[in-house]
């Protein structure tokens, strides 16, 4: 199955995304669409609150989205999204992912790991 890289294509691979595992097929398409475009991140429709989900059913999808926004304003929003999420598998995969390719703020390594420990 291919897929067209449009805004509204990704827009629901992200709404079937923060519901249920993408299909493999899926899953390299939207990272393929944020590749090529990372700004896609901001016409998609994706918010800190979604992020929960996201996580839960497409960890890999996360990451991608967090990296786009790892520069911008609006990462402190997800970054405390993701220390309010109960833990889980996927939440500690995600957390290391992130710190061995960005270099995350020590508060929110801090705040993340107090949740981690609570």
């Amino acid at each position: 199955m291919c897929f067209n890289h449009s805004t509204n294509s990704i827009k629901q691979l992200l709404s079937k995304a923060i519901r249920t595992p993408l299909e493999k097929e899926e899953s390299k398409s939207f990272s393929k669409a944020l590749k090529i475009d990372p700004e896609l991140v901001f016409h998609i429709g994706m918010t800190p609150q979604k992020l929960p989900n996201l996580v839960l059913h497409n960890p890999p999808i996360a990451l991608d989205l967090l990296l786009c926004l790892t520069h911008t304003s609006q990462i402190s929003k997800y970054y405390d999204a993701l220390c309010g999420m109960k833990l889980c598998l996927n939440t500690l995969e995600l957390f290391n992912n992130l710190i061995t390719q960005v270099e995350l703020p020590k508060d929110f390594i801090h705040l993340f790991m107090k949740g981690c420990i609570n």
